[in-house]
């Protein structure tokens, strides 16, 4: 009967909990739902009305300034603004439209009855200043201009009014949801420590029916010190005591279980098989199980049945019986010991019950300690390689350098950066790469003594420690030996590679005397050996300190530039021999905030290190992309604005996804973004970048071969390459003179074959009117240089563009064209 009530008390709280969660769910849904919808509409109506406020106040400022000026050109420009910002109030007004709020609706089109009453006295306005009629401009604005405005400002005021009295209704509404919600989530939480409670209980009373269960049975006490004993045995096992000790133990327990016996074991697997503990054993027994191990000298394994033969014969020496042999195996199933009982002959014995559960301890016991020993191992080695990690190479760093300071000798670290190895993994893939790892570990290995040491301390970076070396010729003798043995070919499938390896060298204790130092300067002095071409090695020098603290500076303070606003764009124009304005290119600038403007040809080869290059390509792509929008709404005529393109973000797979995203999020046409590419990069697996400029020039996108000229290209590729333009590189305009022959006849024949080929052709770093007037009679089309323009930053640019904007288009209207005086 009280089982029955309780069940039924249950059932009671368990529906509880149901119904006090579902009420509870359902009004915090209802809670989330309509905060949702009411912060879409309070925000988006906040932000939509600070644009208009501003808009409003853009257009109104602009007028007066168009008022204030007496010059109709400089006039020209402000009522231009005006009535941009005008048009911006009335998309924002639109925008607030679309909300479909009704109250927000209705005081929207009461501005903008109030607002066009002003946009019609500002066009009357305008008229009178364009026709050069101020003072009557200036009496219209007093009578009509000025009350208008200040109507359409007054009821802006009264919108904003609105939209703040609903952002507090609305919250209202949301916190009295939410409370409704938290009192059924109350009563769920309620119900739910009801049956907490109810379950704890039956669960007490559960335990102590067992416990008297055990009481009743005199064997009560004896499995309670058992289970004392292995509870002591596993605490030893998870504390990683020795395995001596721990197994000791377990051949103790074992032994105790039946008089007069005593138990051994063995760990290892068939193929290694060595006695490791025993207890209750005499002796000289235990010796000589120690010193005969149970292998069989033919062929070192040993099989279950040899062993417990092995084990019969040992006890019959010693007027012993054995039971039969117990397996030790993993989790995996792989043997890893066996343990053996021994007792005095006579009696039978039931060796299975005894040996059970001490098996299973034993194999927790050996299983943990191997696993502790693989994780230390794993810990201070390569898991790929096996070759000792960066935390073990310090260690042997330490000692060697304490050595040398005993025996008064030098030590070297080597530094190894493998050369052209990402290229590897990129093209054969991470398989092929790894291979290629383990063999560079090999020939490392063969190139050292017993006592040096070589360790993998990153993805293809390797170091070496030589001991005990008399003079620092000894370091460069190995390093020489490494690098030549780095060059040999490497079986990659499906070919043979070649990949080369940087050294750097640094030496104990002119270099440093301590471990970290060590490695610093051995790696300062491998990236001098890869500045200077790779396939070397280089000795550390103190200048290298200073450079590579500049580098480090610049890369840890490069990765935030953007967030923080450091880098900036500046455009360079580019023109044609009418000096119309063809385009512009952009160029990255950085002003550091402490170490001033920092050249890109010192930050944009660390960002391509790093693949920083790739945030960065982005942010530059949608800052040319943004300004060109502008330009284009404004209705300034330019044909195209160029963008440099990393060789790294075309290695990285997704340029053309990021183009296409930027062009459509800016609005820019994409036949006005022309991305520029170095020969070198083109050349650098050709397939993969030619099929994403194929894919690019489908959508519109101009590609042009940047510093044409100084890569390993040829002309003849020119005629396989997808692109539409080649810039000759400035090394060759700066020699251009009417007496050297050599330099104008390599500039004629590139922008003759280029023209060929229906490219077209432009000039780079052209600073003289010689060098100007050669390349018109070159036929050069497009020049670019510090004689027509320097790199301007936007603002510059941008009134460039107004001053030239009303002069009459020279190319076809379809293009975007710009007028332009070179002086």
């Amino acid at each position: 009967m009280k089982l029955g009530l309780r069940h039924l008390a249950l059932g009671a709280v368990v529906l509880a909990a149901i119904l006090g969660s579902v009420l509870g769910t359902h009004a915090l849904e209802q809670a989330v739902v309509r905060a949702r919808d009411l912060y879409r509409v309070d925000t988006a109506g906040s932000l939509m009305e600070g644009d208009l406020e501003f808009d409003t106040q853009e257009s109104r400022r602009a007028f007066l300034y168009a008022l204030a000026v007496s010059d109709p050109n400089a006039q020209l420009p402000y009522v231009t603004a005006a009535r941009r910002a005008s048009e911006r109030v009335d998309y924002a007004a639109a925008r607030l439209q679309l909300l479909g709020v009704g109250e927000i609706t209705a005081q929207v089109r009461a501005f903008l009855r109030a607002w066009g009453n002003y946009d019609r006295a500002r066009d009357d306005i305008i008229a009178l200043i364009l026709t050069g009629n101020s003072p009557e401009a200036l009496r219209v604005e007093a009578a009509r201009g000025q009350p208008a405005f200040a109507g359409a400002l007054e009821k802006l005021h009264q919108l904003k009014a609105t939209l703040e009295i609903r952002a507090r209704d609305d919250s209202a509404q949301v916190n009295a949801t939410l409370e409704r919600s938290i009192a059924g989530l109350a009563a769920f939480a309620a119900s739910l420590l009801a049956i907490v409670g109810l379950l704890m209980k039956i669960n007490r009373s559960r335990r102590q029916a067992l416990e008297s269960v055990r009481a009743a049975h005199g064997e009560l006490a004896e499995a309670r010190e058992l289970e004392r004993r292995r509870a002591s045995i596993l605490e030893m096992v998870s504390m990683h005591a020795a395995l001596d000790r721990t197994l000791e133990e377990i051949a103790k327990l074992s032994a105790e279980r039946r008089e007069g016996a005593g138990a051994a074991v063995w760990v290892g697997n068939a193929s290694d098989l060595r006695y490791q503990a025993c207890a209750g054993l005499p002796r000289e027994f235990a010796e000589y199980l120690r010193v005969n191990p149970p292998r069989r000298p033919d062929s070192g394994a040993t099989r279950l049945d040899e062993f417990s033969r092995y084990s019969a014969r040992a006890a019959a020496a010693f007027a012993l019986v054995c039971s039969p042999a117990k397996e030790l195996r993993d989790a995996g199933g792989e043997r890893i010991g066996m343990l053996q009982m021994f007792a005095p002959g006579g009696g039978e014995a039931d060796w299975g019950t005894l040996l059970e559960p001490m098996a299973q301890l034993a194999s927790v016991a050996i299983e943990n300690s191997l696993l502790h020993e693989r994780l230390a191992f794993q810990a201070q080695h390569d898991a790929l390689t096996g070759l000792p990690n960066r935390l073990l190479f310090q260690d042997r760093v330490q000692q060697a350098a304490r050595l040398s300071r005993r025996h008064h000798t030098k030590a070297g670290v080597i530094w190894i950066d493998l050369d052209k190895f990402k290229q590897t993994n990129d093209t054969l893939g991470h398989r092929a790469g790894d291979e290629v790892l383990c063999e560079v570990a090999r020939r490392l290995t063969n190139c050292l003594r017993l006592s040096d040491t070589v360790a993998r301390v990153g993805g293809d970076e390797f170091t070496v420690l030589l001991q005990d070396l008399a003079q620092a010729e000894d370091a460069e003798r190995v390093a020489s030996k490494i690098v030549a043995a780095l060059e040999l070919p490497f079986p990659a499938a499906p070919r043979e590679i070649t990949l080369g390896a940087s050294l750097g060298i640094s030496l104990f204790p002119e270099h440093g005397e301590d471990p970290v130092t060590l490695l610093r300067h051995a790696d300062l002095a491998m990236y001098s050996a890869k500045r200077a071409g790779g396939t070397t090695y280089r000795m550390f020098r103190p200048v290298l300190s200073e450079s590579m603290d500049r580098r480090v500076m610049i890369e840890r303070d490069l990765k935030g530039a953007v967030e923080r606003n450091e880098l900036a764009v500046e455009y360079q124009p580019l023109l044609d021999q009418r000096g119309t304005l063809e385009g512009v290119e952009t160029l990255l600038r950085w002003n550091h905030p402490t170490a001033g403007k920092i050249s890109p040809a010192e930050f944009i080869p660390i960002a391509e290190e790093t693949g920083l290059i790739v945030r960065i390509g982005e942010w530059v792509t949608r800052k040319a992309c943004t300004d060109g929008a502008r330009w284009v709404r404004a209705g300034y005529r330019i044909r195209y604005i160029a963008v440099n393109v990393s060789a790294v973000q075309f290695t990285d797979g997704n340029l053309t996804a990021m183009v296409e995203r930027t062009l459509a999020e800016c609005d820019f046409p994409a036949s006005r973004l022309e991305l520029e590419i170095t020969e070198t990069a083109l050349m650098n697996n050709p397939e993969r970048v030619i099929e994403q400029i194929e894919k690019l020039r489908a959508l519109g996108v101009r590609f042009a071969i940047d510093d044409f000229g100084t890569g390993y290209s040829s002309l003849s590729h020119l005629q396989n390459l997808p692109v539409d333009c080649v810039k000759i590189d400035r090394s060759f305009i700066k020699d251009l003179a009417a007496d050297a022959k050599g330099c104008t006849t390599l500039v004629r024949g590139i922008i003759s074959l280029a023209h060929n080929l229906q490219l077209q052709v432009v000039a780079e770093g052209v600073e003289t009117a010689e060098q100007l007037s050669l390349l018109h009679a070159l036929g050069c089309d497009v020049s670019q240089g510090f004689f027509l323009h320097r790199p301007m930053p936007v603002e510059k640019l941008e009134e460039l563009l107004r001053t030239n904007r009303a002069e009459p288009a020279l190319i076809d209207p379809g293009g975007l064209v710009l007028s332009s005086n070179p002086a």
